[in-house]
């Protein structure tokens, strides 16, 4: 009987974690020294948020999952590393990343590709409030 039992909670332990993918929106906004904003966003979803879109918009509405195929969209974990000093928003990739279709005259952006092992020299430096990763975390 106790067999019986176990057996009924394993599969509707099986059946309630495996029900649905988990979806996640993370804004993050950045302003200008004139009031001006920028809005970092991501959307991971997925079993364990292991798919994910990232974008720079002038708007803070929700990444959504619909938008994954549009130009201003990047794809993937780690898309890009930021910077932003002095009203300059500066994108740290790996790869050419299309630029971001904003409207905001005072933030300036800047692209840079940069190679693996420069990567990850930024990579250490995030936490200290001056560099960032998407999405970004309170505690990485």
């Amino acid at each position: 009987m106790q067999t019986k039992y176990l057996f009924a909670l394993v599969s509707l332990f099986s059946i309630a974690s495996c029900n649905g993918e988990s979806d996640d929106s993370h804004v993050t906004k950045i302003v200008s020294s004139k009031g001006e904003a920028l809005y970092v966003k991501s959307y991971n979803w997925g079993i364990t948020g292991d798919k994910q879109i990232s974008t720079i918009s002038d708007n803070d509405d929700p990444l959504e999952f619909g938008e994954k195929n549009e130009p201003h969209i990047v794809k993937g974990l780690d898309p890009f590393i930021y910077r932003f000093e002095h009203d300059t928003l500066i994108i740290y990739s790996r790869i050419a990343v299309n630029p971001f279709s904003v409207h905001c005259p005072s933030i300036v952006i800047q692209y840079k590709i940069v190679d693996n092992p420069d990567y990850m020299d930024l990579y250490q430096l995030i936490g200290s409030n001056t560099y960032h990763v998407v999405p970004e975390y309170s505690k990485r």
